[in-house]
């Protein structure tokens, strides 16, 4: 089984399109997506579109830090206004459907396992000891 590993699209209808259409030459059976699907880019419901319209490609979906921060509405990890000015304009703009979705068809945990051909695979979206911010306490390790 062939598998593309996508992560940080970041709301890049452009780049996410782009990137399918240069690995379609790979005949990819399969995708992973780790997180952070959504915020920073300006087209959040159309990059969770895309991704729907292919849910069954997908073996594993997992939130980001992006995903997390922006349904928990918590910004007090981003170190900048600017950062916090942009999730609270993704939450603006999610539609009910890429919120129902990112809510109920992606893994919020940021890590799981996965059995691919007789093999366990761990997938993060961060590290181990932090999924989701790799704060500075587990970079030293």
């Amino acid at each position: 089984m062939k598998l593309a590993i996508i992560s940080d699209v970041h709301a890049n209808l452009t780049a996410l399109q782009a990137i399918l259409k240069k690995v379609e030459h790979y005949k990819v059976d399969k995708f992973i997506l780790l997180g952070d699907l959504i915020n920073y880019g300006m087209r959040p419901n159309e990059v969770v579109e895309l991704v729907k319209s292919m849910d069954d490609r997908f073996i594993v979906k997992i939130w980001g830090n992006h995903e997390k921060a922006t349904l928990d509405n918590d910004t007090t990890s981003f170190s900048t206004d600017r950062g916090r000015a942009i999730l609270h304009y993704t939450q603006g703009i999610l539609s009910q459907e890429s919120l129902c979705y990112i809510k109920n068809k992606m893994n919020p945990e940021g890590i799981c396992s996965i059995m691919i051909n007789g093999k366990k695979f761990l997938m993060v979206h961060g590290i181990l000891g932090d999924p989701f911010w790799a704060n500075s306490h587990y970079q030293n390790l």
